[in-house]
């Protein structure tokens, strides 16, 4: 795989929620590959909007797909090629019976027409590696209340894994410790501790969750553990608890972050 330079992570947005300050999650790698929507337009100027080639869906819920919506209308007026988004067919079935439906929102998968729409899905194979936007895909199926995958991008080089909205889980640590140029790891943590067991019946992760899932991962020299949706109404509370756990190279997310890999 040919590329020139490191691969660039932007953070748009990494909140569980949305409030003055909080945005909910979009993230951009390489300026044209954005890894979930829930604020997507709202991170970019038109013209980055225009660059932008794929979205990558972890799973179907609105805090994750919601921007899509202005992504296409804002592609449709610019003209110039589709946007393609993907993900695994039950994530892209769900956009296209409840998003995509011509009720909630116009189908772009057929405007300006079907032969040349403004949105072209990518049904993406769990487990089974693909190129996007120049960068190896693979996606691995987590534990959430709806189905959800992480992902892990490979430029050749370094790699990075964003685990999509999960609580326990155990094929996606098995997948990483396969992979020796693993740079960074995006995982989230959405409630406090006190909070647990709402936690674990939404699929989501807690400062005590989180310590133990990194513990399923073999190896971790090196690798940067970047942290995205915390709720807003619990954010001092998380950050508090994450940092008793005494932790090394984990850092929480910010609105407008840059990293190099």
């Amino acid at each position: 795989m040919d590329r020139v330079g490191a691969m660039k992570l932007r953070i748009l947005g990494c909140h569980g929620g949305t409030s003055l300050g909080h945005r909910n999650v979009a993230f951009l790698v390489d300026e044209r590959l954005a890894l979930d929507a829930g604020s997507l337009a709202g991170g970019l100027t038109l013209e980055e909007q225009a660059r932008l080639e794929a979205v990558l869906v972890s799973h179907a819920h609105i805090d994750h797909v919601g921007e899509l919506a202005a992504i296409c209308d804002v592609r449709a007026q610019q003209g110039g090629p589709g946007i393609v988004v993907a993900g695994i067919r039950p994530v892209l079935d769900a956009l296209r019976e409840h998003f995509f439906n011509d009720v909630l929102w116009p189908d772009f998968a057929a405007i300006p027409s079907k032969e040349r729409p403004v949105l072209r899905w990518l049904e993406i194979e769990a487990e089974r590696a693909c190129d996007l936007c120049g960068l190896s895909l693979l996606a691995v199926p987590v534990h959430h209340s709806v189905p959800c995958t992480g992902f892990v991008l490979d430029d050749g080089r370094a790699s990075i894994a964003y685990s999509g909205d999960t609580g326990p889980t155990d094929r996606l640590w098995r997948v990483l410790d396969d992979r020796p140029n693993l740079r960074a790891l995006v995982l989230e943590i959405s409630f406090p501790d006190r909070l647990g067991e709402l936690a674990r019946r939404s699929g989501h992760l807690t400062p005590h969750s989180f310590r133990a899932e990194l513990e399923k991962l073999r190896c971790r020299t090196s690798l940067s553990i970047l942290v995205y949706g915390l709720k807003p109404l619990h954010e001092e509370r998380i950050a508090a608890e994450v940092a008793a756990l005494g932790l090394e190279n984990v850092r929480l997310l910010a609105p407008g972050d840059r990293f190099e890999f």
